[in-house]
C-alpha cells in the first residue's frame, strides 16, 4: 500500500476478546484486531418514503457492492495475519477465533468478510455540501431551496473523511456557530510544541 494517497486502512488492537456477531467470549486470554476500511468505494443512500418528517427513510448501506472494497479488506486480513504471526507476539498468540485457521484462500476470506463485516457506527456524507443537483447544503450549512434551515453534523461532508468523525464534527459545529452568529473566521494559529522554546 506504498502508493496511496490517503490512511486508506486503519487498525486496531485490544488486549480483549471483542465479542461480534455471535461469536461466543473465550473463557481464556486473548486479544482482538480489527480494520476499518477508511475510503470504501461501495456508497449507500438514505430515500425518504413519505413527505411525513414522522416516517422512517429508507436505508440502504450496500456494504461490499463494490470489487475494490472486498479486494482490500481481502489484503487487510492478511497483513494482519502477517502482522500476528511475527515473533514479538509468539507469548501472546494463541489459535486464531476469528476467520479461524481453515478461512485461507481469498474466496474463503471475501466469504467471511461479507458475512460478519459491520459498520462502525460512523454515518456521514448523507446530506452533502455541494452547489450540484444532488448536493444539500451550501457552504454555509444552509439547506438548499429553504430559509432559516441548516444541517449541522458529519452528514455534510462531501466525501467520507479518513478517520474518526468526532473531532470534525466538532469543527464543523464550530464553524455553524460562526455563521450563524456572523462572527468572522478565526485568524490561523500554530501552537507551539513542548521541546519548542525560545533562542
Amino acid at each position: 500500500y506504498t502508493d496511496v494517497e490517503y490512511p486508506n486502512l486503519q487498525y486496531h488492537f485490544a488486549p480483549i476478546h471483542a465479542v461480534y456477531q455471535g461469536v461466543r467470549p473465550t473463557l481464556h486470554q486473548a486479544f482482538t484486531t480489527q480494520l476499518d476500511q477508511l475510503r470504501p468505494r461501495s456508497s449507500g443512500e438514505v430515500n425518504l418514503l413519505s413527505s411525513d418528517p414522522a416516517h422512517r427513510p429508507a436505508a440502504h448501506f450496500n456494504y461490499l457492492s463494490d470489487a475494490f472494497d472486498l479486494m482490500e479488506l481481502t489484503e487487510a486480513v492478511k497483513r494482519i495475519r502477517e502482522l500476528i504471526s511475527q515473533p514479538a507476539f509468539d507469548e501472546f498468540r494463541g489459535q486464531e477465533l476469528k476467520p479461524g485457521p481453515s478461512v485461507q484462500s481469498d474466496k474463503d476470506i471475501e466469504h467471511f468478510l461479507r458475512a460478519q463485516s459491520s459498520t462502525d457506527y460512523h454515518p456521514s456524507c448523507t446530506c452533502r455540501m455541494g452547489n450540484d443537483d444532488l448536493a444539500v447544503v451550501d457552504e454555509h450549512m444552509r439547506v438548499h431551496g429553504l430559509e432559516r434551515l441548516r444541517v449541522v453534523d458529519a452528514s455534510v461532508m462531501p466525501d467520507v473523511v479518513s478517520g474518526n468523525l468526532n473531532a470534525p464534527t466538532q469543527m464543523i459545529a464550530m464553524r455553524a456557530a460562526d455563521f450563524i452568529l456572523d462572527r468572522p473566521q478565526l485568524e490561523p494559529y500554530r501552537p507551539p510544541f513542548a521541546f519548542e522554546h525560545d533562542a
